[in-house]
Order: C-alpha cells, then sequence, then structure tokens
C-alpha cells in the first residue's frame, strides 16, 4: 500500500441555462458555464462546464452531452472524482453521472459524457427536468485524497445506462393490442374495448361508476353521447399512458372530457394548448368555454387578451354569440375598465 493520500477538497457548483429550448440543435454547438473556482491553496483550479444540446458529434444526435472542463490549475495533473446531475422541478437531483478517478493533465482537459441524457427526456415537460424551461446542472468535485495501491490496477468503473421507462408505451400497447380488455363503451354509435382497472384508476368517476351497482358496471357497457369519438380516442391515450396529443385539434373537446372526468392534469394541458393558440377571432368562444367547464387559469387568459383587443374582437362572430351571456360581458367590461384606468393612472 503506498503513502497516505492529501486530504481530499470539494467544491460545488450550480449552472442555470434560460430559455433552453431556444439553444441551437445543430451538432456540435456548445454552451459554456461560467468559470468557478474549485479547490484550496495546494489546488488552486478554475473549472467550467461544456454542455452540447444536441451532442458533441454526430453519433452523439439525440443526447445532450456533457464536459468538465480545467480552465487553470497550479499542478501539472491532478486527479478527480466529480458527479454531475440534473436538479429537477422537486429540487431533487437526478440523472447522476459520476466519473471516478479522472487525470486531468493541463488545461483545457476534460473529461465527461457524451450521451448525459436523451435531449427527447429532457424536453418532454411531463418529465419536470426542465423548470421554465431552465435546465440546472449540478456539479460536485472531489480533488486529491485517494489511495494507491501498488499491487492493483486502476480500473475506470463503466458507465451503466439505465433504460428509459417503457411503462406508459407498455399500458398504451395493452389497449392498442386489446389485450384482457374487459368493459365496452359507446361513444355516439362507435365502440370501444377497454380495462376497467385502468379507467378506474385513472379517474375517480369511472371508479364510482365500476364500484357502485350502476348500469354501467352490471352489463359491462358505457354509453357515452356527449364526446365524439376522435376525441375519446384522445382521451384513452391520455388514460393509458399519461400523455396527450393532437392538443391543436381537440383540446377544447378534451378540456369538457377532462372536466367531466376530473383529470385534472389533462385539464390544465388543454388549458395550455387553448392559451396558446388565442386570437381575435377565437377570444370570445374561448372565454365563453372556459367559464363552462370552470377552467379559471385559461379564463384569465382570455380575458387578459380581449381586454388587449377589445374593438377587433367586438366585430367578431364569437363576440355576438357573448353578448347572449351578459355576465360575461360584463366580466369582460370590467377587466377592460380596470385596464383602462391603470393606463390613466400611470401612463
Amino acid at each position: 500500500m503506498g503513502d497516505r493520500p492529501d486530504p481530499m477538497v470539494e467544491c460545488g457548483f450550480t449552472w442555470t441555462i434560460d430559455n433552453f429550448s431556444g439553444c441551437s440543435d445543430r451538432v456540435g454547438h456548445i454552451v459554456k458555464s461560467p468559470i468557478f473556482s474549485g479547490g484550496a491553496d495546494r489546488f488552486q483550479v478554475d473549472w467550467a462546464l461544456q454542455l452540447y444540446p444536441n451532442g458533441v458529434e454526430e453519433n452523439c444526435k439525440g443526447y445532450v452531452s456533457l464536459y468538465l472542463y480545467l480552465v487553470s490549475c497550479n499542478k501539472a495533473e491532478i486527479d478527480v472524482n466529480f458527479k454531475l446531475s440534473i436538479v429537477n422541478r422537486f429540487n431533487v437531483r437526478c440523472k447522476t453521472k459520476k466519473k471516478i478517478k479522472s487525470k486531468f493533465i493541463g488545461v483545457n482537459d476534460n473529461w465527461g459524457f457524451p450521451s448525459f441524457v436523451r435531449r427527447a427526456e429532457l424536453m418532454d415537460k411531463t418529465n419536470g427536468l426542465l423548470v421554465e424551461d431552465k435546465l440546472r446542472i449540478h456539479c460536485i468535485i472531489h480533488i486529491g485524497g485517494f489511495l494507491e495501491y501498488n499491487s492493483l490496477p486502476s480500473i475506470e468503473p463503466r458507465e451503466v445506462v439505465v433504460p428509459e421507462s417503457s411503462l406508459a408505451v407498455d399500458f398504451w400497447q395493452l389497449y392498442v393490442n386489446q389485450k384482457l380488455v374487459d368493459v365496452t363503451v359507446e361513444v355516439n354509435g362507435k365502440e370501444f374495448m377497454v380495462h376497467k382497472a385502468v379507467l378506474a384508476a385513472r379517474s375517480p368517476v369511472f371508479a364510482s361508476m365500476f364500484e357502485t351497482n350502476m348500469t354501467e358496471s352490471n352489463m359491462n357497457r358505457v354509453i357515452i353521447t356527449d364526446i365524439e369519438p376522435d376525441v375519446f380516442v384522445e382521451l384513452l391515450r391520455f388514460m393509458y399512458s399519461d400523455k396527450a396529443e393532437n392538443l391543436d385539434k381537440v383540446a377544447c373537446g378534451l378540456l369538457a372530457c377532462a372536466e367531466k372526468y376530473a383529470l385534472e392534469r389533462l385539464k390544465v394541458m388543454c388549458e395550455e394548448s387553448i392559451s396558446a393558440n388565442l386570437s381575435v377571432e377565437n377570444a370570445a368562444d374561448v372565454l365563453l368555454l372556459a367559464d363552462l367547464h370552470r377552467a379559471v387559469w385559461l379564463k384569465r387568459q382570455a380575458l387578459d387578451f380581449i381586454k388587449a383587443h377589445a374593438l377587433e374582437i367586438t366585430r367578431t362572430d364569437g363576440w355576438n354569440t357573448l353578448i347572449n351571456y351578459p355576465q360575461l360581458v360584463a366580466e369582460a367590461f370590467k377587466s377592460l375598465a380596470a385596464f383602462i384606468d391603470d393606463t390613466i393612472t400611470f401612463g
């Protein structure tokens, strides 16, 4: 066994990248962190992190590459242990990867991970890895303090890549392949064979329907007349896989489904999609829709949009429909009056 090692020096650094989705997706495009110090009198070291949003090179395309970069050092070489993690929306470090006893030889040397995390996984809002489009990377560095074993070679552990969860895909395939289906849902004349357990687990409304002595439970048949079949397909997709697709086409119909079957997450996703497509032509209709389905956030967005484009909106067919609902018209004018008052007061 060799000599006693020098005391270990530890440092930590958190790097926040704003507007991550706005970063170039060109392979090889690099984003650099601010320089940070990590060491003590014995180790006068400056570091930086380097991130490639869509891979450092072509064979890493589709992944985020991440490296620890040695900017300056008062020693010719240093041995380093380091860990890189993503800080998620719950302020929990995840997707952690580490390097053991990496030897940095001179400035500009770097070690890291060409396939740190899949770009698609990072961009998927449901995973919570981006917080308001901000990517937070946490780095912990240990310098020195390693025991040397003269009789044993130094072994760099292999990276272990944990496969992505296939739960959502598996459940959706359970429906697609019609395995063990046990109840029929008739939607405006079209029949869907589904699984009681899945619908009951996802929706308290369906749970109550199947758990009590209702006709639907006894006959293993549910009849729905207020949803279109194409909307119901997307409702099933969400209930089986927790994902919502084609929102640009069916968000309004899905919002009604989400309210009816107490699917709060789907409701928020629909509100966000509808809000992103607000226009002069549809603002009055959106206000009416939001009020009908108790979508409070969407209603506020619609009112804000109407007060900003009041003159144009009052000329639309949607406004002509809205005037049949005096309470909503009053709310719209109240919002507009408050806006005008603020403009006069602070303008």
